[in-house]
């Protein structure tokens, strides 16, 4: 038994020396506002990720935590773990139910008990998604959180970006993205900022903002293909003038709107949606999408 007590104190020191050594990291962080008002609320939800059906994969350090936890504990949630040899870890496995920490009134039992640090990184950043670039990160929420959902398709407002300092010791599970030199040479970022511009016009209707969109990222394709990616800010800076803005009522005029090819792309997903038409059949649902495609691409837009 004291052997068992030492290691499980060492383990203990281990972990809390990591979260010390991890938490100092620093990042620039850019997100939209709503993302700071998010507060999990399993009562609003009925905790849909608690008992959706899917895998909670463990990082080691907190797999090392669950098994040097107390007896009564850990025997709670070993016999829910299940090792996955394609992702090298383990995972808590849902199929079969809730998870066994959650509680009856759709909270989680270990976060309550033992702290935010004893949450795997899926658990603790979902419905965050962080994405790393080299020199800051972007947030953004999930739409599969029905409050997160709410918080994105129900603001009124257009979407406020800010800027902050975010302090995160779970870096290996943000998602990569790319290298300085690509990043560089297509402006990413500027790209971005003027796409965000463009579907905030609320002069115009979505669609119309969609397709102004397209046409603007089409500009920008022949741009980089023809090696003038250092054009593109000053290419932007275009788009936001008055005179572009007269031009706009005339490219409107151009673009239809194919009524019975939305009509269409509603019932195949509401299909996916309702009736899990993708894997029931496969074949058929990708026929019929590839039909639906072709369509769209031999129309006139």
């Amino acid at each position: 038994e004291s052997a068992a007590l030492l290691a499980k104190r060492w383990v203990s020191m281990l972990w809390l020396w990591r979260g010390l050594e991890l938490a100092d990291r620093e990042y620039l962080c850019i997100q939209p506002e709503y993302v700071g008002r998010f507060q999990c609320d399993g009562a609003a939800c009925d905790s849909e990720c608690c008992r959706r059906g899917w895998e909670i994969l463990l990082d080691d350090r907190v797999y090392e935590r669950y098994c040097g936890m107390e007896h009564g504990i850990r025997d709670k949630v070993l016999p829910r773990l299940s090792f996955k040899p394609e992702a090298g870890c383990y995972a808590i496995d849902l199929r079969g139910g809730a998870c066994s920490f959650l509680r009856d009134d759709g909270l989680c039992s270990l976060q309550r008990e033992h702290g935010v640090e004893f949450l795997s990184d899926a658990c603790a950043e979902y419905p965050r998604k962080t994405h790393q670039f080299p020199d800051r990160v972007e947030r953004a929420l999930c739409l599969t959180c029905p409050v997160a959902e709410r918080l994105v398709l129900m603001e009124r407002e257009p979407m406020r970006l800010v800027q902050m300092t975010l302090r995160s010791d779970r870096g290996a599970y943000f998602e990569q993205e790319g290298n300085a030199e690509a990043i560089e040479r297509v402006r990413f970022f500027d790209l971005q900022a003027e796409g965000i511009r463009i579907l905030q016009w609320r002069r115009w209707t979505l669609d119309q903002r969609l397709a102004l969109l397209g046409f603007f990222l089409q500009q920008v394709d022949e741009l980089v293909e023809e090696g003038h990616g250092a054009a593109i800010p000053e290419f932007c800076r275009q788009y936001e003038s008055e005179a572009f803005a007269r031009k706009i009522p005339l490219l409107m005029a151009g673009i239809s709107f194919h009524g019975d090819v939305y009509a269409d792309f509603q019932r195949i997903f509401r299909a996916i949606r309702l009736q899990n038409a993708f894997r029931r059949d496969g074949n058929a649902f990708s026929a019929r999408f590839c039909r639906l495609m072709g369509r769209c691409w031999s129309s006139t837009w």
